[in-house]
């Protein structure tokens, strides 16, 4: 397997859901079905980065929240909930960047796949987390994403999120998007009133 796949496969990542622009329909795939889905050419990108930055990470995105944002997170390896009768306390400058928060987090319950047992665990605000995305959000802080500015970065190879997918599904699925992919895990819960 690719070493990068192997890397991405076992880690925690998220895509802004800007970033996806179009739908996979049933049947044979093709590299430009795959190139319709990711058209930006992002290069993907592996850092570490803390606890607390992943949590301050979902709550920037998903400030404006129930609003249509780009900023919208699409996670694997992390579950939430977002308790939607808090108003966002998320405090930006006047460009949009992130920089703090001023009040309660709407964001809690963060649970993280632990890849050695399979089980998801609560979050650590001081524990170090490898995490993965795209030169957009963790090399350019786009979103405002002032969290990623000066992480340290495990994998930059320039190799596209596209490419990625691609050599996901041919090695890593042999070719074959099957039954297990089928059922999506909800990864985020929305509540009203008390978080959970």
């Amino acid at each position: 397997m690719n070493k990068i796949v192997e890397i991405i496969t076992n880690v925690n990542d998220a895509v802004n859901g800007g970033g996806l622009r179009d739908a996979i329909a049933a049947g044979d795939l093709t590299f430009n079905d795959i190139l319709s889905v990711y058209p930006f050419n992002n290069q993907v990108v592996v850092c570490e980065i803390t606890g607390q930055a992943l949590l301050d990470m979902l709550e920037m995105a998903l400030a404006n929240y129930p609003e249509e944002d780009g900023s919208f997170p699409h996670v694997s390896g992390v579950t939430f909930s977002v308790n939607t009768s808090i108003p966002t306390s998320v405090q930006m400058d006047e460009n949009g960047v992130f920089t703090g928060m001023g009040g309660a987090y709407r964001v809690s319950g963060v649970r993280v796949l632990d890849s050695a047992s399979g089980e998801y665990l609560p979050l650590e605000a001081n524990k170090t987390y490898t995490f993965a995305s795209h030169n957009y959000l963790i090399l350019e802080q786009g979103g405002g994403m002032s969290m990623f500015k000066d992480v340290p970065i495990l994998q930059n190879d320039g190799m596209l999120d596209v490419e990625l997918l691609e050599i996901y599904i041919v090695d890593h699925l042999g070719g074959h998007i099957g039954e297990e992919c089928r059922d999506v895990k909800n990864a985020i819960t929305f509540t009203e009133g008390k978080a959970e």
